[in-house]
C-alpha cells in the first residue's frame, strides 16, 4: 500500500467471505483457488503498470511467488 500511495493513489482493499472448510483437502484447494486468483491479479497489474519499472518488478516478484506456491500446493493433491 505504501507504493500504491507514493504514486498518489489510494489503497483499496477487497474483502471476500471467509470460508473455513472443514478437511485438509478443501483447505489445500481453496488455498490453490485463492492463489490462482492472485495470479490472474498479479498478471493484469503488470500489464496496467505501464512504464514504471520499479511497480512492474515488485509484482513480477510476487508473481513468481506466488507461482511457486501454486506449484507446491498442487503437488499436495496429486
Amino acid at each position: 500500500s505504501e507504493r500504491v500511495v507514493a504514486l498518489g493513489g489510494i489503497p483499496a482493499i477487497r474483502q471476500n467471505p471467509i470460508k473455513i472448510p472443514k478437511k485438509l483437502r478443501e483447505m489445500i484447494e481453496q488455498n490453490r483457488d485463492d492463489v490462482n486468483r492472485l495470479i490472474k491479479d498479479y498478471r493484469k497489474y503488470i500489464e496496467d503498470v505501464g512504464s514504471d519499472i520499479t511497480t512492474r518488478r515488485l509484482f513480477e516478484e510476487i508473481l513468481a511467488d506466488e507461482e511457486k506456491s501454486l506449484a507446491k500446493l498442487e503437488a499436495l493433491l496429486e
